[in-house]
């Protein structure tokens, strides 16, 4: 959950920006929970942590990065250059910054992670001493601002005595002159302040120039292979992105301050990572399916009208062609579309039902079934990716969680294409855990698929267990299934025991220790017919 926007301090770093850039960078700043985070506890232990985020931001939204002048730069921020400097170097960064140029939310969540890494990496000791520089230029700093307030005062006090002394007031006079004179004096101690801090500045500049160079190498082996990561990282990400409609070319938007949540929770669960990795899989099975699935021409004839389609050209028509007499003057009406045609149409498609999901949420859920992954994550994976069928289609779904007979949660999209992202994935983090019971779920498809006013609905049933329905359910459930017409395929993972659900399924298909490809295929091909 986000906080209330934050207004914080703006900040420079070594990389020149535009103003829309500045801006872009301050309203996501302001609004993520998550950058403000990281900077809060980053920055106790390196003081110019932030101007280092920005930095590995701007260079990774921007399409080329260009720093500013060493004499714009403070000397607490030397590091952060060089450290910029070495890593824009190297061809690494490249692969990184193809995935986030452009993008707000891909460019900060990258700049958190390496951020934190690079931060890491660095050694205490360098950490601390170029926290003795900032600390001094906040010095020198505050001297400065100090000196010029004294002096501004020491101006009014001075204008003040001359008023007085114009009007007569020689004891006004001189004690607004005396206030003066020690606002000056105190001028010249700030000053002398300031001198100070400026002098410690270019010793400590003397003695990091070598260091800073030499720490920044020691860590360019480590700093690459945090690149190899990262990029890896964006691209896992974009695809697990891609689950919820948040991939390029989607119609899903998501403000960049909530999509850097999203992602830094896939980044972090690796059981939400790896579902969005096998629902991309599944994804891909489905999509090729569609693309290699025969489409019947239009075939009934409705009328007669007029074209140059020369398949539904009348044989009337075709036959003046072949006299010479007529042979010109059937080209002419060729080319200007004016000869006789059959017309013809195709069926047409009905509407369908919703697709609805029934996952099994009971405990024994959490065993693997092979290949890496438990029957949860698979049967969720599936949910993805039949959601995403339900989309393509323009069909209703809904997923329902069920375990034991009081354990039951149901999340319904009427139109799947106004889905927040935030809905599909509290989908797909609930579990409820708990026993098996089949009546409940089953009851609450039904509900959903009454309230649609299209026949042809789909439930897919996914468990692993078994339960007991009662012959008053089934013959109503059944008669239902006449009427409007709904298919059930029920999926069985790592079971055998069909005796129940075959009393309300059309189809059983089985996953054994991760063996798949049947069942997916069986699922699709019934799903889009």
């Amino acid at each position: 959950m986000l906080n209330k926007r934050s207004y914080l301090p703006e900040i420079d770093g070594t990389i020149e920006t535009t103003r829309y850039e500045r801006r872009q960078w301050k309203e996501i700043r302001e609004a993520s929970q998550k950058i403000q985070e990281v900077e809060r506890r980053q920055g106790a232990n390196y003081n110019s942590f932030s101007p280092m985020l920005q930095d590995l931001w701007t260079s990774l939204y921007q399409d080329t990065s260009q720093f500013r002048e060493d004499e714009d730069i403070p000397l607490s921020q030397r590091l952060n250059k060089s450290i910029m400097e070495k890593v824009l170097a190297m061809s690494e960064w490249e692969e990184v910054h193809a995935w986030t140029k452009q993008d707000v939310a891909a460019a900060a969540l990258g700049g958190l992670s390496l951020s934190e890494k690079v931060c890491e990496l660095l050694p205490q000791d360098l950490k601390e001493q170029m926290n003795q520089v900032h600390q001094t230029e906040e010095k020198a700093q505050q001297a400065q601002e100090r000196m010029e307030d004294f002096l501004n005062a020491a101006q009014m006090l001075e204008q003040a005595a001359e008023q007085k002394k114009d009007a007569g007031d020689e004891t006004g006079a001189k004690e607004a002159t005396k206030k003066a004179t020690a606002m000056k004096r105190k001028a010249k101690q700030e000053e002398k302040k300031n001198e100070e801090a400026q002098l410690k500045l270019n010793q400590l500049g003397h003695e990091l120039s070598d260091v800073i160079n030499q720490e920044v190498q020691a860590i360019a082996g480590q700093m690459r292979q945090e690149l190899q990561q990262e990029a890896k990282e964006q691209s896992d990400t974009t695809q697990a992105m891609q689950q919820f409609g948040l991939g390029a070319g989607q119609a899903q938007y998501m403000d960049p301050a909530k999509r850097i949540e999203l992602a830094s929770a896939l980044r972090k669960n690796k059981k939400l990572s790896k579902i969005t990795q096998i629902a991309g899989r599944m994804k891909s099975i489905a999509s090729h399916k569609r693309k290699n699935k025969t489409h019947q021409p239009p075939t009934e004839v409705v009328d007669v009208e007029l074209g140059n389609n020369l398949t539904n050209v009348l044989p009337s028509e075709l036959a003046l062609f072949c006299n010479p007499a007529t042979k010109i003057d059937f080209l002419r009406r060729y080319s200007e579309g004016n000869l006789m045609q059959r017309k013809l149409e195709g069926k047409e498609k009905e509407g369908r039902g919703p697709i609805v999901v029934c996952l099994d949420s009971s405990s024994s859920m959490k065993q693997e079934t092979g290949n890496g992954a438990t029957r949860e994550e698979w049967s969720k994976a599936i949910t993805l990716a039949l959601f995403d069928i339900a989309l393509r289609q323009g069909r209703a779904f809904a997923a329902v969680h069920f375990a034991n007979e009081h354990k039951i949660k149901s999340y319904l999209f009427p139109k799947p294409k106004k889905a927040k992202p935030e809905e599909l994935l509290d989908m797909i983090t609930l579990f409820l855990r708990g026993g098996t019971n089949f009546e409940r779920p089953l009851k609450e498809a039904v509900q959903i698929i009454e309230k649609s006013s299209y026949k042809k609905a789909d439930i897919v049933f996914i468990t692993d267990g078994e339960s007991y329905v009662s012959s008053d359910f089934l013959q109503s459930f059944n008669e239902l299934k006449e009427k409007k017409q709904f298919s059930v395929i029920t999926v069985l993972l790592d079971a055998w025991n069909t005796e129940t659900v075959e009393q309300f399924s059309d189809k059983i298909t089985r996953v054994v220790r991760g063996q798949d490809a049947e069942t997916i295929d069986l699922i699709f091909d019934d799903i889009q017919k």
